[in-house]
């Protein structure tokens, strides 16, 4: 059964560690990550730093819940 994505957005963040709180409580919001992980170096203040960027997305509910 192919399940129908109703919305779709991101998790992001310049720390691991504040993005990977930005995606578990997306997560516990009914957020699914959707694919895998991009990362993109950006200059901020003269200094290349990693942003991390994660696709989000909520799947229509179906009558068992799914």
């Amino acid at each position: 059964m192919t399940r129908k994505i109703v919305k779709y957005g991101f998790a992001s963040g310049f720390n691991t560690d504040l993005f990977y709180d930005d995606i578990n409580d997306k997560i516990s919001e009914g957020w699914q990550p959707f694919g895998g992980i991009s990362v993109a170096m950006c200059n901020v203040n003269n200094e290349w730093v990693p942003y991390y960027a994660q696709a989000m997305v909520k799947y229509e509910e179906g009558e068992d819940g799914e």
